[in-house]
């Protein structure tokens, strides 16, 4: 009963690990980075899964807070949308209850940001996992070059060293600045502004800079895994790298995890399967000996034919030749019972006597 407890137990949370899996899944929406150009219409697909009651869009701009849009009650295609945001934002369903898409009309230079589709769930707020919007004058300009490591692969407790250098032209005349952006699977974007340093590339290229920057951090854990994206930001141009992709090598503690319950499933069944086998055993065996050593009468006949109390039994083994051609050992062996029954005067009698 205990292995058979146990066994309730890890099955249990085995399940648990399965639905906790399936939440993180409910939103399905645009990921990764999308440009388009200012003054063109955007749409930013979201279908959300499962029992939620309401649907919203936030956007967080470079450097910015976390800004809501819209919130909307699920089957409802009322939406009270931002006043700072206007009419330019709208929420469309396609009379699906599950869709939740946002359309963006007249873009502006300012509409650049990461864009979440969340959904309200017993009173927190869930996230999808974001869509960078790249909001450009001219989407044929030649973008400047960013180079950036693609990825790097840490161990926790490991140091994150991260360097990026921009080529660009400097029309502008207004500072530049530098952030770097983590994005992760449903979670909001990490900004951390950086210092950055820019200087000439030559005197026959003056309009051109060269600029660089860095970012460290320290003591990286699994939460710190994402993509981090060198960005600059100048006369509200944005100009952004492709990434480097940081992986957090854990020490297959999941792995593990999953095979001790497997290997503790196995042995509660093994165990079960041991202790039936035994029973079994124990019953097969001792019927066997009772056999054997002929303390087993006939037990299937029914009690009228026993009943007789002044009756006396014997057994009487005999042995016999089952065939003169066999050899000495190979011998049938049959039990033959008598019957001898005792009168109560006889009795008397010999005892007066």
């Amino acid at each position: 009963m205990t292995a058979l407890f146990f066994l309730f137990l890890l099955l249990c949370d085995l399940c648990e690990i399965q639905t906790d899996a399936e939440k993180n899944l409910r939103i399905v929406q645009d990921t990764g980075v999308i440009s388009a150009e200012v003054g063109k219409n955007v749409m930013l697909h979201c279908t959300c899964l499962g029992d939620v009651t309401y649907l919203s869009w936030y956007r967080q701009s470079v450097g910015g807070k976390l800004e809501l849009i819209f919130t909307r009650m699920k089957g409802n295609s009322k939406v009270e949308v931002s006043e700072s945001l206007g009419k330019r934002f709208i929420a469309l369903s396609h009379g699906q209850e599950s869709t939740n898409h946002l359309t963006i009309k007249e873009l502006h230079l300012s509409d650049s940001g990461t864009y979440f589709c969340g959904v309200l769930d017993f009173n927190a707020v869930q996230f999808g996992q974001g869509a960078f919007l790249d909001v450009r004058t001219s989407l044929s300009n030649a973008r400047a070059e960013v180079l950036q490591p693609t990825e790097e692969l840490l161990q926790p407790g490991d140091s994150l060293k991260l360097s990026c250098t921009v080529y660009t032209d400097s029309p502008c005349a207004e500072e530049q600045r530098f952030y770097w952006i983590k994005l992760g699977a449903s979670e909001l974007i990490t900004t951390y502004p950086s210092a950055g340093q820019c200087t000439g590339l030559s005197e026959a290229q003056s309009h051109k800079q060269n600029c660089s920057t860095h970012f460290e951090k320290q003591s990286m854990n699994s939460t710190d895994a994402g993509t981090y994206y060198c960005v600059m930001t100048s006369c509200q141009e944005i100009t952004y790298g492709d990434g480097t992709r940081v992986l957090i090598r854990e020490h297959s503690f999941e792995a593990s995890r999953v095979a001790v319950y497997c290997l503790s499933i196995a042995f509660a069944i093994s165990m079960n399967v041991l202790v039936l086998m035994t029973s079994l055993m124990y019953r097969w065996t001792k019927k066997l000996c009772s056999v054997c050593k002929g303390t087993r009468s006939c037990s299937t006949r029914s009690d009228t034919e026993i009943q007789d109390k002044d009756s006396v039994y014997c057994a009487i083994n005999l042995q016999r030749n089952f065939e003169q051609s066999q050899q000495v050992n190979d011998m049938e062996t049959a039990c033959v019972y008598s019957r001898v029954n005792v009168k109560n005067d006889d009795m008397a009698n010999t005892s007066a006597n």
